[in-house]
């Protein structure tokens, strides 16, 4: 007599990659990260490269950089959060019975990674566009 085959606990944590689930989880608060340093250290050397604050920038171009790492760092929030809903879809059938159980057997921690991502994704994707806005509005040395 053989023994029958274990059965994961939750079959569905297989088909999704620990990277995709990673990278829904901290892409978009690294994103924002980078995105907020690469701007302070532009305007900051562009409009005060010496003792004196300057009215206009001295790198060309400046507001066009800022707002390109603005839209890169949004495209990679989006790309994020695109990743956390696609794990947290194909774990949705994760455990069929109640949740007595679910600590024990290890089960929806794919879930629960792909959920925080999809709400840190949508919170930094509002704090990197919190972060254009003022670009929009505001001369870049004002």
């Amino acid at each position: 007599m053989s023994a029958p085959a274990a059965i994961h606990p939750a079959p569905a944590a297989r088909a999704i990659t620990p990277a995709a689930l990673w990278f829904g989880l901290f892409g978009a608060p690294v994103a924002w990260s980078l995105q907020l340093l690469a701007s302070y250290a532009l305007v900051a050397h562009g409009c005060y490269p010496d003792a004196e604050p300057m009215t206009m920038p001295v790198v060309p171009g400046l507001r066009t950089l800022v707002l390109g790492t603005g839209a890169a760092a949004l495209a990679v929030a989006f790309l994020a959060g695109g990743s956390a809903w696609r794990s947290w879809r194909a774990t949705q059938q994760e455990h069929e019975g109640g949740h007595e159980g679910l600590l024990e057997a290890g089960e929806e921690r794919t879930r629960f990674m792909a959920l925080a991502g999809l709400l840190l994704s949508a919170v930094f994707v509002l704090g990197i566009v919190m972060n254009v806005v003022p670009l929009l509005l505001l001369r870049p040395c004002g």
